[in-house]
Order: structure tokens, then C-alpha cells, then sequence
């Protein structure tokens, strides 16, 4: 998927705007959704090629990475105008490098929670080179509760704010 522009509309709050849970030497590039309105800009992840250029505008979630196991990987990442979380780590890892995540007013940047029962560091989240914007200095700009595995190297945050909550308290 390369080179696209996709707008769900107003009244779809169920709706995502590219379902892509694929695998090998897949990729997508220079997409841009308007989710306003919807439930998710995108839903899934490539397994084994780097996504590039994306940009989701609303929605509950920016992205929801729904993969299981691999380690996908985003380059160039503009997340803005979510309304619970830009990045939503449901499954597996990712890593991220260049981005401008803005933190929804009343959600996180990113949350990354556990999605089985049990299993104990099953999400990895690895954020390089970017710019998380602080809309509300009273919430955490990353949900990390349960304590999974988290890498931030070279992040800017654009105002005070509680960094990370892991669960143990304030970071």
C-alpha cells in the first residue's frame, strides 16, 4: 500500500481506515488517514518491512499494532487528534524511529498493555527520535502499568508531564 490518502468520515465509530495485519515483504508507505470520528486510523502491522511516512489524524487509536510476534518497525510517524492513545501496542513489538506523537487530552501518547493473561513481557515498545507533545500535564504521556519491556532514546517531550507510568510509580 503506497501513496494514499484515506478519509473515513464523521460517523463511523467502529471504522479503520487500513486493516493490514500482513506478513512477509509487505509494506506500506506514504499513507495518510483522517480517521475523525472512527475507531482506528490503522489496524495491524507489517511483519518484516519497515512502514514509512504515516500519518493518522483522529480517531480513538492513531494505530493499533494487532501483531503477534516479529518486530515490526515505523519510520516517520506523525500521530495527532486520538481521543484514548496515538499508539496502541495490543500485541508483540514495535519499534518506532522518527516520529511526532501528540498525547490525546484526556489518554497517552502510547499504551502498551499486556494482552494475555500470564505472559508476562510479551510487548516491546522501542520509541527513537521524536517528539511527544504534552496535552495534559496531569496524565502520563506512556502507559506502560504492566511493566513491559520500554526503550526511549533521543525522545523530546514538549512540556512537563509524567513521562511513563509503569506501575510502580512516576517516572
Amino acid at each position: 500500500v503506497r501513496g494514499i490518502n484515506i478519509e473515513i468520515g464523521t460517523s463511523n465509530p467502529g471504522a479503520v481506515g487500513l486493516a493490514i495485519p500482513s506478513a512477509q515483504y509487505s509494506t506500506v508507505e506514504d499513507v495518510r488517514v483522517d480517521a475523525t470520528g472512527a475507531y482506528a486510523g490503522m489496524r495491524g502491522i507489517v511483519g518484516t518491512n519497515v512502514m514509512v511516512n504515516l500519518e493518522v489524524v483522529g480517531g480513538r487509536f492513531g494505530i493499533v499494532t494487532s501483531f503477534h510476534g516479529g518486530g515490526p518497525s515505523i519510520a516517520g510517524l506523525t500521530l495527532r487528534g486520538q481521543t484514548e492513545a496515538g499508539l496502541l501496542v495490543d500485541s508483540g513489538t514495535v519499534s518506532v524511529t522518527g516520529f511526532d506523537i501528540e498525547q490525546p487530552a484526556n489518554g497517552y501518547a502510547v499504551k502498551n498493555p499486556t494482552p494475555f493473561t500470564g505472559c508476562g513481557q510479551c510487548n516491546s515498545v522501542t520509541l527513537y527520535d521524536g517528539i511527544i507533545r504534552v496535552n495534559n500535564a496531569n496524565l502520563p504521556l506512556i502507559y506502560n502499568r504492566e511493566q513491559e519491556n520500554l526503550y526511549l532514546g533521543n525522545v523530546y517531550v514538549s512540556g512537563p508531564a509524567m513521562l511513563v507510568d509503569n506501575g510502580a510509580g512516576p517516572v
